[in-house]
């Protein structure tokens, strides 16, 4: 597919490098030479020094030829209008980010008027994944399928886990609980687990299951289920202000630390039912000061990598339950984990998700069968839910008999809303939604995994 990104920014860059592996032909749109040229240093794209606003420069990157057009400037208003100029210039399809919260209640209104095929927004989705952090603390990583009903989380084997030393074969409490052992993370690698793989410490583990099958697993377990009661968050940008909406709603305490007066002033307005501190977020004494030490979840949303993470360990290390970062750079997520901070979460990783799904369903128009796709371990695996739309030659055939490609489990079969970890003697069948996780990085349909 050709495709534009108008905006080589922190997300431009990062959906570049992920579609430009998915045999796409991307030309990315900025003004701003020096950032094009490291872009073209680390990608195979074509780069365009220009404004999308320039009609010129839109028939340069040939936006009449264009299968999907994508703009994500800093401005909200400038993806509006790229999209649109793209559009009636005979773009078959466009997405725009736009992050103002001010427009939120808006979205269905702008799609119609501007054409709108789909709009992302990393701050509020990057908000949405962390208060699932919150509300499921025990798990350094999570996600949603099927309207909800399937959860797919990561936690990590400490010291005293039973686990340890024992194969899969061996631990029937998965079994009994309904949830599957989906992958395992071990020195940085991704693995999809047999019955003779034996666990150990430091071992990162996906399951996969019913939503309370997993939370009266937990609870079987002795492990921490239920949501925390509050949260400190540290900065007072947009992904805090989302954040705090969405945590208030569940009855969460927030506390947001801010440097800046005027933006205190502004959070104060619009978020009346929060703690809003002006102070350094940086400051080990005053953080003490704060409680920090007894707080239930520590959540730094500055706007430096190395600010948070110090920031968190200075957090964990002091007492706090749970600690979550935002980072922008993709590269050696892995190693912050491991040196201490609970939970990672990259806003342009998120928005990529649901970008790469949108397009590859574009590729089969006739079955745009993907609903969910979820990068796992900075994308060396995929989980991805279909729906089973159309009488496939597999259908209703046993799933010991049909020939499933090596890197590919087939984790979760919806039925009529009823979820089936799937055995050797289940079949899929017409309608199902189907969860699985591979190491097959291209898949467009459910064909590809036979």
């Amino acid at each position: 597919m050709k495709i534009i990104i108008i905006g080589d920014g922190k997300v431009g860059s990062t959906l570049a490098s992920v579609l430009s592996k998915e045999d796409n032909d991307i030309t990315i749109i900025d003004k701003n030479a020096n950032v094009l040229n490291q872009t073209n240093d680390d990608l195979d794209v074509i780069c365009i020094e220009g404004s999308g606003l320039n009609i010129k420069t839109l028939h340069e990157a040939k936006v009449k030829e264009s299968d999907l057009v994508i703009a994500v400037t800093n401005q909200d208003e400038i993806n509006m209008i790229c999209c649109l100029y793209a559009k009636r210039m005979g773009a078959k399809y466009t997405i725009a980010r736009i992050r103002d919260p001010e427009h939120s209640e808006e979205i269905k209104a702008l799609m119609e008027e501007l054409e709108l095929n789909q709009i992302i927004n990393p701050e509020y989705t990057a908000a949405d994944h962390i208060s699932r952090l919150v509300l499921w603390p025990t798990f350094s990583d999570i996600e949603l399928f099927a309207d909800n009903k399937v959860l797919l989380t990561k936690y990590k084997i400490d010291d005293c886990s039973s686990l340890i030393g024992k194969s899969l074969t061996d631990i029937t409490e998965f079994d009994r609980a309904n949830i599957l052992v989906a992958a395992i993370e071990r020195n940085y690698e991704t693995i999809i687990p047999k019955g003779d793989f034996i666990f150990k410490k430091d071992d990162y583990i996906y399951i996969i299951g019913e939503v309370h099958s997993i939370n009266m697993f937990l609870q079987q377990r002795n492990k921490r289920y239920n949501k925390l009661n509050d949260v400190m968050i540290i900065g007072g940008g947009r992904i805090s202000i989302y954040l705090a909406q969405i945590l208030l709603k569940n009855k969460i305490k927030v506390k947001i630390i801010e440097q800046n007066p005027d933006k205190c002033i502004h959070l104060n307005q619009i978020l009346p039912d929060a703690m809003i501190i002006n102070g350094d977020g940086t400051d080990y004494d005053f953080l003490l000061s704060e409680n920090m030490n007894s707080t239930g979840a520590f959540i730094a949303l500055m706007g430096h990598d190395e600010a948070n993470i110090i920031a968190c360990l200075i957090a964990k290390n002091s007492g706090a339950v749970k600690t979550i970062a935002k980072v922008t750079r993709i590269k050696g997520l892995n190693l912050i984990k491991d040196i201490g901070v609970d939970s990672i979460v990259s806003p342009k990783l998120l928005t990529a998700n649901h970008i790469l799904r949108f397009a590859r369903n574009l590729k089969v128009k006739e079955d745009p069968s993907i609903n969910e796709l979820y990068m796992m371990n900075e994308n060396k695996m995929q989980a991805l839910e279909f729906s089973v739309e159309h009488a496939y030659d597999f259908l209703d055939i046993p799933l010991k008999d049909l020939k499933i490609k090596k890197n590919v489990l087939i984790a979760v079969i919806v039925r009529n809303n009823k979820i089936i970890i799937p055995r050797g003697d289940d079949c899929i069948k017409l309608n199902d939604r189907i969860i699985i996780i591979t190491s097959l990085l291209k898949i467009i349909n459910l064909t590809e995994i036979f």
